[in-house]
């Protein structure tokens, strides 16, 4: 929440997609309640408040078929098609709570009073780092999912704000609208972050493990070395029969706790700075003996 004073607006209720800011996007809309709110809009302030539906189907959704956060849209354009629809283009603002018990229905259309609400967590040096690497394996993403424009990435890295980082890679992930609801309603960047990491990592490591077991038809023997790990387990997931043996080394099956997670993301800054020697320093602790560590032959 913000200190922020709330406004009323009318409401656009969106059946399958979820709009984040900064995001830009062609709407069609066909419901006459939905066409009276964008006519009112557009002799005033030009902005509408776009939340999603929580079931598709609904109609006519009142309180119970709209969820609680959704974003202050700006329209850019507006055209009227010819079977009396209608086509708007528009950008997603900031994220605002809707007051359900404001809801109500004037001059054919909704409005709601929402109330601004203010992202949180800490945004300095380690989501930073974060979000350098979330767009790094965003990349390793857009190759495996054609449907997204190469200009994507391209616009993504010319941003440098952590947080509209993560609101232009959650807008282009290939998931379910109840995970992107999920996704806009998580006001902590970091955790943001982390959340669409995750999720590109499990689609990255699920097309190396299928590319892996491509290569031969016969009894494979995985060797993971710490993400490498997440790929030998989902060959073995995908592929039990064919397992003679699952070696994983310095891995885990579990998500990074709070701890690996900020040693991952020192290590990644060490990189980031050309001291690479620094990051072999820094992990060699855990790879090998207290006695090896210190062994001038090794």
């Amino acid at each position: 929440m913000s200190d922020k004073a709330s406004i009323a607006l009318p409401i656009l209720p969106l059946r399958d997609i979820v709009v984040f800011p900064h995001m830009i996007v062609p709407l069609f809309v066909g419901r006459e309640k939905s066409i009276k709110a964008l006519e009112a809009v557009m002799a005033e302030e030009k902005q509408i408040i776009l939340v999603t539906q929580t079931e598709a189907d609904i109609e006519d959704p009142d309180a119970d078929g709209l969820h609680r956060v959704g974003t202050v849209g700006s329209i850019l354009q507006l055209l009227k098609l010819p079977d009396g629809a209608v086509k708007v283009l528009v950008e997603g603002g900031e994220r605002v709570e809707l007051n359900m018990d404001s809801l109500s229905a004037q001059d054919g259309y909704l409005t709601v009073e929402a109330t601004p609400m203010v992202q949180t967590g800490d945004l300095g040096a380690d989501t930073e780092a974060l979000a350098t690497t979330t767009v790094q394996q965003f990349e390793q993403y857009l190759k495996l999912n054609k449907k997204i424009a190469s200009e994507v990435l391209n616009a993504i890295e010319q941003v440098d704000e952590s947080d509209k980082i993560a609101d232009m890679i959650a807008s282009h992930l290939s998931v379910k609208i109840e995970e992107k609801q999920e996704l806009l309603e998580i006001l902590d960047v970091h955790e943001r972050l982390e959340n669409q990491k995750c999720h590109v990592e499990l689609v990255v490591g699920a097309d190396m493990a299928e590319r892996a077991l491509a290569i031969s038809d016969g009894m494979i023997l995985p060797v993971g070395l710490s993400m490498g790990g997440y790929v030998a387990m989902e060959m073995a997931r995908r592929a039990p029969d064919r397992i003679a043996g699952l070696a994983l080394l310095n891995t885990t099956c579990r998500i990074d706790s709070a701890a690996h997670r900020r040693q991952r993301e020192q290590a990644i800054k060490l990189a980031h700075s050309d001291r690479f020697k620094g990051v072999t320093r820094h992990l060699l602790p855990r790879l090998l003996s207290p006695d090896a560590v210190h062994d001038p032959q090794i």
